[in-house]
């Protein structure tokens, strides 16, 4: 249903993902009971389906300018007819109608992404969606799983800060990598760990060099320069 060659139609296609489930939520007397057996025909007057392609649609003309079009009508997987885009919107309801308020709430707040970056390596994978929840899950990672607490990101800063001071040396560039999208960094730490790693360069750097470091942002960062965590607060507000 949803395709995408850039970091905007990645934004896009996360924010209708968000939208159908919470109106899923808000409305299940109309779309709790959706039959996963419709035929194509009934599929196009399901009034569920109707409903939530018009939300979209409105939800969608609601978002700030920069946004908006070109990148909505491009957001869609190119199937030729109207008729594609609301069969594929059906089979979408048909797996989510059945979940508890619970899980569509969490399900909107993980969201959807690009399986990899834009950027990656692995070509064959790039462009295409997955549910946002990262690599790094309990027991399926080689990475040891453990979740920290403000505390615990607190010293750990501390810790790179008195690193930091007993290297001589001063890079020309410093690389900072998020690893939100790989699950690798807690989601709802990643703010304050981005901002202990970043006061901790500045405090070193610039002192060093009697001037303050520049930060520049990759234009296709997952959840773009503000992050993922929180990502739906701005477009709620419009």
């Amino acid at each position: 249903m949803f395709c995408g060659d850039t970091a905007e139609h990645e934004l896009l296609s996360d924010i209708i993902f968000h939208n159908i489930s919470k109106f899923l939520i808000d409305n299940r007397s109309m779309c709790g009971r959706i039959k996963d057996n419709l035929s194509p025909s009934k599929v196009l007057k399901d009034e569920c389906v109707l409903s939530i392609h018009q939300h979209i649609t409105t939800s969608l003309q609601r978002l700030p300018r920069s946004l908006n079009a070109p990148f909505v009508d491009r957001v869609f997987c190119g199937f030729r007819y109207d008729a594609f885009h609301k069969s594929m919107l059906y089979r979408l309801l048909t797996l989510l109608a059945p979940l508890d308020d619970n899980q569509l709430q969490a399900l909107a707040e993980v969201g959807i992404c690009f399986q990899v970056s834009l950027h990656s390596y692995d070509e064959a994978r790039v462009g295409h969606f997955r549910l946002c929840d990262g690599y790094n899950r309990p027991n399926e990672t080689v990475v040891t799983f453990f979740t920290p607490n403000r505390e615990d990101v607190q010293t750990r800063g501390k810790r790179l800060q008195s690193i930091l001071g007993q290297v001589s040396a001063t890079p020309d560039i410093v690389t900072v990598c998020r690893s939100v999208r790989d699950g690798y960094t807690p989601r709802t730490h990643f703010r304050q760990i981005e901002n202990l790693i970043l006061d901790a360069l500045k405090n070193r750097y610039s002192r060093s060099r009697g001037e303050g470091i520049q930060i520049m942002y990759d234009r296709d960062l997952l959840g773009g320069k503000d992050g993922w965590w929180h990502r739906h607060t701005c477009s709620e507000q419009v």
